[in-house]
C-alpha cells in the first residue's frame, strides 16, 4: 500500500548496471508517464532503491497478462480473438498517435 486509503499498487524493480541500463530505464519511465490512457497500466510513482529503479503502478486485480489469456482459452475461438485484438489495436492506435512505437 502506498497510502492509508488501502489502494494496492504494484512495485515493478528496474534493475541498471551501466549508464546505458539507466538511459533505457528512464526512457521507459517517461514513455509511461507519457502514455495514461485505459488501455495502459497508470504509472503512479517512482522512487530509486540503491542501484535500481522502482516504479509503482497501478495493481490490476484480475492478475496478469498470462493469467487474462488462460481465462479466455475456456470460451469460444471468436470471442478470445474480438476481446483480445479490439484492446490490443485501441492501445496501439493510442500508443502511435502519442508517437510511441512498442517493441
Amino acid at each position: 500500500m502506498l497510502n492509508s486509503t488501502e489502494e494496492e499498487f504494484a512495485k515493478k524493480k528496474e534493475e541498471y548496471f551501466s549508464d546505458e541500463d539507466k538511459e533505457n530505464v528512464n526512457r521507459e519511465i517517461e514513455q509511461m508517464k507519457k502514455l495514461q490512457s485505459r488501455f495502459t497500466i497508470r504509472l503512479i510513482q517512482v522512487f530509486e532503491e540503491h542501484q535500481d529503479m522502482c516504479p509503482i503502478m497501478e495493481f490490476c486485480s484480475q492478475g496478469d497478462l498470462r493469467k487474462f489469456i488462460q481465462e479466455l482459452q475456456k470460451k469460444p475461438l471468436k470471442e478470445r480473438l474480438m476481446a483480445i485484438l479490439s484492446q490490443m489495436i485501441r492501445a496501439l492506435d493510442f500508443m502511435h498517435s502519442q508517437g510511441v512505437v512498442h517493441r
